[in-house]
């Protein structure tokens, strides 16, 4: 476990945000704390639009992961 991750920025809320909302750019300003991980895993509680699986992922990518991967508990469906 390697908490490297830090969230920046207001906090915005997601329940309710649509999907074009969730994607936006720069919505989620998510930095890396120290060194990066050569590889990690992503887990997370639900997956809706893998808005924040991706702004994870580009933070690691940037400073230096070399594989990211990611996993979810649970997949939100829409109807």
């Amino acid at each position: 476990l390697a908490p490297c991750l830090r969230r920046g920025g207001a906090a915005t809320r997601q329940l309710g945000a649509g999907r074009a909302d969730r994607l936006a750019r720069g919505r989620l300003a998510i930095s890396v704390a120290g060194p990066a991980p050569r590889v990690a895993l992503l887990v997370d509680d639900v997956h809706t639009t893998g808005a924040t699986f991706e702004a994870c992922a580009q933070a690691l990518r940037a400073a230096g992961s070399e594989r990211v991967g990611a996993v979810a508990y649970a997949r939100a469906l829409h109807r």
